[in-house]
């Protein structure tokens, strides 16, 4: 991890997605002021499982994933983040420690916020306090969403939905001449793997039974979907 040039909040491109577009010009001048700014390059480890937050951290720029470990040491990941997430403030909330370990995808800026900094805005912004409400309870909902699918989906259905949920938040439009859209964000066949609560064995021998059954296709490393309707049939989610 290293310091990096601060970029005003009011020019981030991650706060028109995140809970500081509730702030008005004298708030995101505070912020910027007491905020640092922290680089961390692929792979690093920008706070762990277990450990205790002292504040939270805005993803001004690159992709996180938060994984929680097993005793045996494996991995399964709960999300992906992005410009505009937030990472740690249920923990801080809570005052409790941190239930998932984030790990910079690709070179990441993340912007801290010291705890007393982020409770004086939340507490002084009442619309920011109520996003922060209701953000905590559809984090929720989501963990329950998970556990189900987990519990009740088969492997084959849970992988179909992991690629439907990327696609979703990461498609990227192809240039010409081979057009379509595909999963802007490649991931290792372990961590689809982990995302899908299976084996990277597994993972790699459903996406060749996808690919030859239509569902997708591949162009190096991108993944394209080519049949989203059939995949959410496999996956039972609702268009």
């Amino acid at each position: 991890m290293k310091r990096c040039t601060k970029i005003h909040c009011q020019d981030c491109a991650g706060r028109h997605t995140s809970f500081f577009r509730y702030c008005n010009s004298n708030e995101l001048e505070s912020l910027h002021e007491a905020k640092m700014v922290n680089q961390f390059q692929k792979g690093q480890v920008i706070f762990f499982e277990g450990n205790y937050p002292l504040g939270v951290f805005c993803i001004s720029q690159g992709r996180v994933k938060l994984y929680k470990t097993d005793l045996e040491g494996k991995e399964l990941m709960l999300r992906i983040a992005q410009p505009g997430d937030y990472l740690g403030y249920r923990a801080l909330v809570s005052e409790q420690p941190y239930s998932a370990t984030a790990e910079a995808l690709e070179p990441t800026h993340a912007c801290f916020f010291n705890r007393n900094d982020f409770f004086q805005l939340t507490e002084g912004n009442v619309e920011m306090n109520r996003q922060l409400t209701k953000s905590l309870c559809r984090d929720l909902g989501l963990a329950y969403e998970r556990m189900m699918t987990l519990t009740h989906k088969s492997v084959r259905e849970r992988l179909a939905e992991v690629l439907l949920s990327l696609w979703d938040k990461f498609a990227q439009d192809q240039p010409a001449p081979e057009a379509g859209q595909y999963i802007g964000l490649q991931l290792p066949r372990t961590d689809l793997a982990n995302l899908a609560a299976t084996t990277t064995e597994t993972t790699i021998r459903l996406l060749s039974e996808f690919k030859d059954d239509g569902y997708i296709r591949f162009e190096g490393k991108k993944i394209f979907l080519t049949d989203h309707k059939a995949l959410r049939r496999l996956a039972r989610v609702n268009d």
